[in-house]
């Protein structure tokens, strides 16, 4: 397949200062869900259900076993799965290792802690010690963890907050979708369907161009993006 790479200049505007036009580039194939680990790695979730690693030498995706509707890579590359009926897998070597508990959505920080949003929207953190979920206070629909292991949240309303070590810190704005970086970045979709990178500096979300319902960041600090037509994209610079 050509590599295609476009430069969608839709609706750019920044909130706080000015972000040069990104440069986005389509991948193959069709997703319903992107991750990517401090590893490097990238995974995506097909239209069909099946889990898909990407391969970057053969311009590629490559198919892995097992359904799901969502994951998550931690810094090892190991991939957290939660499939249709909200239960928990982590993958060992060539299997799927059920996990204890049920889960809407779930994130893997670069720190390798494990988060996720139980069905009842309470936050949970993994113990491995105690091979369990421990409970956090808040309660949210998205999550998504920091390098440092503080975890960011969206909740029904999508209004945006960030773990403090002992509260949540409302944000400004609003999204639906999040992820964070393995360098430290937080970007989000906005209700408009744009992308905004955080920007500690100015307290604020910096508006970029482009498209999405749904982001990962990888662990060089460049989204990547799901279309309302399942069509997969990545920044090709900052």
């Amino acid at each position: 397949m050509l590599r295609l790479t476009l430069a969608l200049c839709l609706g750019f505007a920044a909130l706080n200062g000015s972000h040069a036009p990104l440069t986005w580039e389509q991948l193959p194939g069709s997703a319903d869900y992107v991750s990517a680990g401090g590893d490097g790695s990238v995974w995506i979730i097909g239209e069909n259900g099946s889990p898909f690693k990407w391969n970057e030498s053969n311009y590629a995706w490559e198919q892995v076993s097992g359904t799901g509707r969502e994951l998550a890579v931690g810094a090892d590359g190991t991939v957290w799965l939660i499939n249709d009926e909200n239960k928990i897998y982590r993958r060992r070597g060539n299997a799927w290792q059920q996990m204890p508990g049920d889960a809407r959505d779930i994130s893997a920080g670069a720190d390798g802690s494990v988060w996720i949003v139980g069905n009842n929207e309470s936050i949970y953190k993994w113990n491995d010690d105690g091979h369990a979920w421990s409970k956090v206070s808040g309660s949210g629909r998205q999550i998504a963890v920091a390098p440092d292991g503080m975890p960011w949240l969206i909740n029904a309303k999508e209004e945006i907050f960030k773990w403090r070590g002992n509260n949540w810190q409302q944000m400004p704005g609003s999204a639906r979708s999040i992820a964070a970086g393995g360098e430290g970045s937080v970007w989000i979709i906005g209700e408009n369907k744009s992308p905004f990178r955080w920007n500690e500096g100015s307290f604020s979300w910096t508006q970029v161009n482009g498209e999405g319902l749904q982001i990962a960041v990888d662990s060089s600090g460049h989204p990547w993006l799901v279309n309302d037509k399942h069509e997969i994209y990545r920044a090709r610079d900052l």
